[in-house]
């Protein structure tokens, strides 16, 4: 034969019409020399097709003039490509001297012809390398899975492996596509071998640019249940949004943000509540906010406000942890009522209740899960969270639905967890951010949870609670952390580890406790008190507060100082669970330096405490109200202050029940009355122990809680200062002067009370005595303008007053003439007297001659105190009569303890 042409293959679409293609031109000696492949729909690689089976060739291949013929329907697009490979072998053998086959020699030039055909397309088709230079030597199949001939950084040829070019989005080995707007993804066809998908922004170029993949995820549910973030192309494939892997930004969730108030394009807030329920499934735990303002639109209400758990007419509902972040140094987010309406003058009203919109709900677990990353939790960097209601200092409710003003606690907290349940995960603010102008709470944390406040954080502008940690497991509030404007700032419970660092202003309340819930401990994560060798669940506070009113029960240790504030134990209010009445639990395990400024007020007390007082509930069970309590109050007054006469009336107020070891002790400053007014209501139990104090009054002639001497033969001690007046019954200005009997009783005295008496009163001559009414001498008589001090103590096992500074005592001076007078041996002389203002029957007299030596021979005898003056005799213990020495005789009256 003839190998007049040099076509080697033939390329071609046998479409559905079974009807012969010629192979014009392509020489060849069988058809088992036809090598007939199609290209993979998939893939673009060939796949070998079976003669019979697949085709049939005919007509004459040594002539060029064969044809072949598909034997089934094809799809138009599928490509068929026809390649000769010539079956090489040597035809006949030629021996030395003997005659040349022709026919063997011409099968071996048409066999060397096509076979240099071939040689010359597959060359063609493959590497060429520079002349001398190597080429590629490749491996066993073993060897080079997952590779392809590269060159290295000389240029050598080198067989590379997948992972040393497999790149992240879009990077080369990444395998990426790049096309248009996410919103016309649907309309885009990717091929096979390419699983991610680079789009120019989500409906605009250059805003929202994402990547999508194509990995396990990406199935019919998840597009089902996700439409916006998870597309199917146009050949079949499916693809979600996967950002760069751990977070989204809101742009690609397709939000709209802007630079500030006055531009934003629209309400963000279906893009980014769908954005947060595909976080949740496809396990993105941040969004990413890249604009400094967006404006979210409450969806709205149809179920009832009161309805807690209802997921309706609320911005973001989360069932798994979530940050929020501000990518661009702070984004404030404006949350607007459901038809983008001012919160402080648009609100919906459902069923008569008043509807603004929660800002985030953190959706409780029926039961607890094993992974403690499945509770909803929520982060928040950098994030302003707004709205434009402002405290009005009505803490009223509900909320009036007609005017809007009130404790809007059903519809606009900012951060609600479901009560109830399993709720233990944790909200955490830092960075510089703010939660401003939420009627309800701001933050509401339910049992079990943790909250951290850490950063440059202000919470204001609130008719309710700033933090209402409802029994947490534990509270962080710490770092620049401001409270103001709020009608509670924090009000709740932390459990061991909490640290409370902030400040607070203008606020009317607050409630600070570590430990744990008051009424039903079985049912709150930390018990009521300690258990035996446990320690306590303590809370640290270091609180700096203005203007404002805070409580503190069990389990705290620290400082506050307050400025025109104060600072309430409160165990009286009744509650009730379950139905039924119920006092609340003691407050116990306190130690709390109070330091207290009075600036532009002198409507505050610093400390308070007022212990249960009801004999129907908790009493008659061994309920002390307030007990192992440690108090330090320091009162201090601002130049301000003094120029425009302001004062604290008091250090210390209380009454009610109060246990044992109740302590105020070394404290300092000024307040009106010292340290204590009188107390607010009856004292049960003890009164506070006070000892070590050095508080003075800023009147002190006037202020000191004082008692009435005519009228208590004993009385109860108010604080460890006090005055001591005598006037008639009835009439605070009928004063009576001279000596007044005394006593102080022990009742309600814990060991260790210190109390100092002061005599203010011109003309008076307090005297203490064991019982008033007796005839035994007294312990002391307190001058006009001097003061002693006591302290109880348990001696021979019975609480008694020690004096541990007695008073001076009473003393006057007078010189005697005995310049007439003789005393016969053995005698005395006539009654002397001198002259001691107070003196009394039931004081000690001693007399002494002050004139110089008396001599051996005359003594004082016969001293005895009479009222207003001390008598005495002169004995003569000489042999012989003699006068008495003439001189300048001391007289003093005391107490058998001065």
């Amino acid at each position: 034969m003839t190998v007049a042409s040099d076509r080697v293959s033939h390329s071609y679409r046998p479409g559905g019409a079974m009807a012969p293609e010629s192979l014009s031109g392509l020489v060849f000696k069988a058809a088992s020399d036809l090598i007939v492949t199609r290209e993979d729909d998939a893939t673009g690689l060939p796949r070998k097709l079976s003669a019979g089976r697949d085709y049939v060739i005919s007509g004459d291949g040594a002539a060029g003039a064969a044809t072949i013929t598909a034997t089934g329907v094809w799809p138009d697009d599928t490509i068929w490509h026809v390649e000769r490979r010539t079956f090489a072998q040597q035809q006949a053998r030629i021996i030395a001297h003997k005659p040349l086959p022709a026919d063997a020699l011409e099968a071996a030039l048409d066999h060397a012809v096509m076979a240099a055909q071939e040689a010359r397309d597959t060359s063609g088709r493959g590497f060429r390398f520079a002349p001398n230079e190597p080429g590629f030597d490749i491996p066993s199949r073993q060897r080079r899975r997952s590779a392809f001939p590269g060159f290295d950084y000389l240029g050598d040829p080198v067989l590379l492996q997948v992972g040393d070019f497999r790149g992240a989005k879009g990077e080369p080995g990444g395998n990426v596509m790049a096309v248009g707007l996410a919103t016309d993804l649907w309309g885009v066809s990717v091929p096979p071998g390419t699983d991610i998908v680079s789009t120019s922004g989500h409906d605009t170029p250059g805003i929202g640019a994402a990547l999508y993949v194509a990995d396990d995820l990406a199935d019919a549910d998840l597009l089902a249940a996700h439409p916006r973030f998870v597309f199917q192309t146009a050949n079949g494939r499916i693809f979600r949004l996967r950002g760069d892997g751990s977070a989204l930004t809101a742009e690609q969730m397709g939000a709209r943000g802007a630079i500030g108030p006055g531009l934003a394009a629209a309400n963000c807030q279906p893009a980014l509540a769908a954005g947060v329920r595909y976080m949740e499934a496809v396990g993105i735990g941040q969004m990413a906010m890249t604009k400094p303002y967006y404006q979210p639109w409450a969806p709205y209400r149809v179920s009832d406000p009161e309805d807690q758990f209802a997921q309706d007419g609320i911005h973001f509902v989360h069932t798994r942890p979530i940050s929020i972040v501000s990518t661009c140094g702070g984004t404030t987010m404006d949350y607007r009522t459901f038809n983008g309406g001012d919160p402080r003058t648009e609100w919906q009203v459902v069923n008569g209740k008043i509807w603004r919109g929660v800002g985030h709900q953190l959706v409780r677990k029926l039961e607890r899960p094993d992974d403690p990353s499945e509770y909803a939790a929520l982060h928040l960097h950098d994030m302003h969270l707004y709205t434009t209601t402002k405290y009005t200092g009505q803490g009223f409710w509900p909320a009036d639905p007609v005017t809007g003003d009130g404790w809007d606690n059903q519809s606009h907290k900012f951060v609600q967890m479901q009560p109830d349940g399993f709720n233990e995960g944790e909200v955490r603010v830092t960075g510089t951010s703010s939660i401003v102008g939420w009627r309800g709470e701001c933050f509401y944390l339910a049992s079990g949870s943790t909250g951290i406040f850490d950063g440059n954080i202000r919470i204001a502008e609130t008719n309710g609670q700033a933090i209402n940690p409802n029994d947490v497991r534990k509270l962080i509030v710490r770092g620049n952390v401001l409270i103001e404007n709020c009608y509670f700032s924090i009000e709740g419970k932390g459990g061991e580890g909490s640290i409370v660092q902030c400040t607070i202003r203008n606020t009317k309340g607050g409630h600070l406790q570590g430990g744990a819930f008051n009424f039903d401990p079985s049912r709150n994560y930390w018990p009521a008190s300690a258990r035996p060798g446990e320690k306590a669940p303590i809370m640290q506070v270091d609180v700096n507060q203005y203007d404002s009113r805070i409580g503190i029960f069990s389990n705290v240790q620290g400082r506050i100082k307050s400025v025109d504030s104060s600072v309430t134990v409160d165990t009286t209010a009744l509650s009730v669970v379950n139905g039924q009445v119920a006092a609340p639990a003691d407050a116990h395990t306190i130690d709390l330096e109070l330091h207290a400024w009075a600036d532009r007020s002198s409507d505050h007390i610093p400390l308070t405490l007022f212990g249960i007082n009801d004999d129907s509930l908790g009493l008659a069970t061994g309920q002390r109200g307030i007990h192992d309590c440690r108090f330090k109050v320091h009162c201090y007054r601002t130049e301000r202050a003094i120029a425009e006469g302001k004062y604290f009336a008091s250090a210390v107020q209380y009454g009610g029940s109060i246990g044992e070891r109740v302590i105020i002790e070394d404290g300092s400053g000024e307040s009106l009355t010292g340290v204590a007014l009188a107390p607010a209501t009856v004292v049960r139990d003890f009164h506070p122990l006070f000892r070590g104090n050095r508080f003075r009054s800023t009147q002190p002639e006037q202020s000191m809680p004082s008692v009435n001497l005519q009228n208590n033969s004993a009385f109860a001690i108010i604080g460890d200062q006090m005055v001591l007046r005598s006037h008639t019954p009835g009439d605070i200005y009928a004063w009576i002067n001279g000596a007044v009997p005394f006593s102080v009783a022990t009742d309600w005295v814990q060991d260790g009370q210190e109390l100092t008496l002061y005599n203010f009163q011109t003309g008076s001559f307090p005297m203490l005595a064991f019982n008033r009414f007796d005839n035994r001498l007294a312990r002391a008589v307190i001058p006009p303008g001097a003061s002693m001090t006591l302290a109880a103590r348990v001696v021979s096992g019975a609480l008694a007053w020690t004096i541990t500074r007695p008073p001076p005592p009473l003393t006057n001076a007078r010189d005697i003439d005995f310049a007439s007078v003789l005393v016969p041996a053995g005698g005395v002389s006539a009654p002397q007297s001198i002259s001691v203002t107070g003196a009394h029957n039931r004081l000690r007299g001693d007399v002494t001659f002050a004139g110089g030596a008396m001599g051996d021979d005359f003594e004082i005898v016969q001293v005895r105190c009479t009222p207003d003056e001390v008598r005495f005799r002169l004995r003569n213990n000489g042999d012989a009569e003699a006068q008495p020495p003439t001189g300048e005789y001391q007289a003093t009256a005391r107490g058998q303890e001065q």
